[in-house]
């Protein structure tokens, strides 16, 4: 089963993993979480996100969920990805989480291998984001 990781800034992965339990209940628990708060150093993150990783991991990879592109999150996240990867370890990552991209990854967690899933994303992103006004002719 793919693993799902949520690294962010403060809070917000934590509330995306309590969002995501309104629909997939205690599926949700497969969603691991980690928050960069004030007074943490980026290389307890780098060291959070490998431990994640390397004791939640298995042969059918993880797919990695980061708030923003060039955040100390991403950062970190690609940090790790750069040391892990060499090691064999199967890991994808999105910058730009949003709680419909999360619900897909979530929803094909048993039957997704992590290629598949990783396009999903990539298809279903730009349909993710959309300007009301101009969907509603408004």
């Amino acid at each position: 089963m793919v693993g799902i990781l949520v690294v962010t800034h403060g809070p917000l992965a934590d509330g995306f993993r309590e969002s995501a339990r309104m629909f997939f209940d205690e599926m949700a628990n497969r969603i691991h979480t980690i928050g960069l708060y004030p007074g943490d150093t980026i290389e307890d993150l780098e060291g959070k996100i490998t431990n994640v990783i390397c004791n939640h991991y298995d042969e059918d990879g993880m797919m990695v969920f980061v708030d923003m592109l060039a955040g100390s999150p991403f950062n970190m996240t690609a940090l790790s990805l750069h040391k892990l990867l060499p090691q064999g370890y199967k890991v994808e990552c999105f910058t730009g989480i949003n709680l419909p991209l999360l619900m897909e990854a979530l929803a094909g967690t048993e039957y997704m291998t992590l290629e598949e899933m990783k396009n999903t994303i990539k298809e279903k992103a730009p349909e993710s984001i959309v300007d009301v006004r101009e969907t509603l002719g408004i």
